[in-house]
C-alpha cells in the first residue's frame, strides 16, 4: 500500500523513502525494494470513493469476505526478480492466482495489475474484466497506475514481450534447480555444469516462435487496450531497392483522445510453393506512435530496417536479401492477422 514493487539488481536505484526488505539472498543489491509511491494515496486521490479499504492479502478469507461488499476491487499482484536469481516456473508466486480466482468469484468487478519483472501466464485472466501490466512502474507508478484505472489517463503501452499460457508453450520448459545447480561470483560453485542448447528456436526468439510453432499464447507481443479505438486505412507499400516504405492513414474513431502504436510486420513466405532457408516468420519492421484527437486522421509513413528483411551471410560477412515477394502486414499486435497486408517484390542483394 504504501509503494510499489522494483526489480534487484547490480544497477538498482533505491530512491530515499523506499521500503526495504531483506530478500534472504546473500548480496547488497538482492534487497526487494518498493520504490515510494503509494498506489493506496493515488487510488483514494482519482478514485472519488467515500472510502478505499487495504488488505495486504495474506488472511484469504477476510480478502474474499471484504470483496463481497465493494464496488471495485484492485489485486496487486506481485512476482519479483533480480540479477542473478532464476524465476521458477511462469505463475505467481505464495498462492496469489489462487487469491485472485476467489476474490474474482466473490466480486465480479476486480482489476489485477502485475508488476513483474517479464511476462508470466495468467490462468486466471478470463475471470477478471481488466487486467494492467504495470511491470516495475518506477518512482510514480502508484501514481500512474491509478491514472489509468480511473481513466484520468488513456492507456496507450503494448506488451515489449509474450505473455504464455504456460510454461510448456516455451522453447525449454524443464528447470535446473538453482540451489542445486548454480552459484554467483565470488561462491564456490554448486553442482555441475550443464549444457543449454540455443538452437531450439534459433533467431526466433520470443514472439517469432510462438508464430513459428504455431502456438497461440495469453497476451501476444504488441497487445495493447485503450479506452477509444483507432483504425488504418489506405495502406501503401514501395520498395526503391532494399528500401521499403509503408504508407496510410490513421484515425482515432472513438470519443476520446488517445495515442496508438502503428505496427509494421514483415514475413518472407515459401516463393512459388518452394521453401526456403530464407523464409521467415512474422518480423516487427516498423512502428510509430500516433497522437489523434476524437475523429481525427493522421498520415502516417514508416521506413522498414533492411536487415529486418534480411539473414546472415556468413560468407560475405554482411546481411543478405533474398530477393522475392514479401508480405507486409500492419498489426495491433505480432499475431494479429485482420489488418489490412499487401505483397512487395525485392531484388536480391548484399546489404552494406
Amino acid at each position: 500500500d504504501v509503494g510499489v514493487l522494483s526489480g534487484g539488481g547490480s544497477s538498482a536505484v533505491t530512491p530515499l523513502g523506499s521500503i526495504v526488505e531483506p530478500s534472504g539472498i546473500d548480496r547488497v543489491w538482492a534487497d526487494r525494494v518498493f520504490h515510494p509511491s503509494s498506489p493506496l494515496r493515488a487510488i483514494e486521490a482519482d478514485a472519488g470513493a467515500a472510502h478505499v479499504e487495504f488488505l495486504n492479502g495474506i488472511d484469504e478469507a477476510a480478502a474474499v469476505a471484504a470483496a463481497y461488499d465493494a464496488d471495485l476491487v484492485v489485486i496487486f499482484a506481485e512476482e519479483w526478480r533480480a540479477e542473478g536469481l532464476d524465476s521458477q516456473g511462469t505463475g505467481l508466486p505464495d498462492g496469489q492466482e489462487q487469491l485472485i480466482e476467489r476474490v474474482a468469484a466473490a466480486n465480479p468487478r476486480t482489476v489485477v495489475v502485475i508488476e513483474s519483472g517479464g511476462a508470466i501466464s495468467v490462468p486466471w485472466a478470463s475471470k477478471v474484466p481488466a487486467v494492467i501490466a504495470a511491470f516495475y512502474p518506477g518512482g510514480r507508478g502508484g501514481q500512474a497506475v491509478a491514472g489509468v484505472l480511473f481513466g484520468r489517463v488513456n492507456p496507450s503501452g503494448h506488451l515489449p514481450v509474450t505473455f504464455p499460457k504456460s510454461i510448456d508453450q516455451l522453447p525449454r520448459p524443464e528447470q535446473h534447480d538453482p540451489a542445486t545447480t548454480t552459484s554467483n561470483p565470488n561462491m564456490e560453485r554448486i553442482g555441475d555444469i550443464f549444457e543449454v542448447s540455443y538452437d531450439i528456436e534459433g533467431s526466433d526468439v520470443g514472439y517469432r516462435w510462438f508464430e513459428r510453432e504455431q502456438l497461440t499464447p495469453a497476451y501476444p507481443f504488441g497487445w495493447g487496450l485503450s479506452y477509444t479505438t483507432f483504425a488504418f486505412s489506405g495502406l501503401d507499400v514501395t520498395a526503391d531497392r532494399s528500401h521499403v516504405v509503408v504508407t496510410g492513414t490513421v484515425t482515432n474513431t472513438g470519443d476520446r483522445a488517445g495515442a496508438t502504436i502503428v505496427q509494421v510486420y514483415a514475413s518472407r513466405r515459401a516463393q512459388g510453393g518452394s521453401a526456403s532457408p530464407d523464409d521467415f516468420v512474422s518480423r516487427l519492421a516498423a512502428f510509430a506512435r500516433i497522437d489523434l484527437k476524437p475523429g481525427e486522421s493522421k498520415p502516417v509513413e514508416l521506413h522498414l530496417e533492411p536487415r529486418l528483411l534480411a539473414r546472415w551471410d556468413v560468407d560475405a560477412g554482411a546481411f543478405r536479401l533474398a530477393g522475392g515477394d514479401y508480405e507486409v502486414r500492419i498489426g495491433a499486435h505480432a499475431l494479429d492477422e485482420d489488418g489490412p497486408t499487401s505483397t512487395v517484390r525485392l531484388q536480391p542483394a548484399v546489404l552494406p
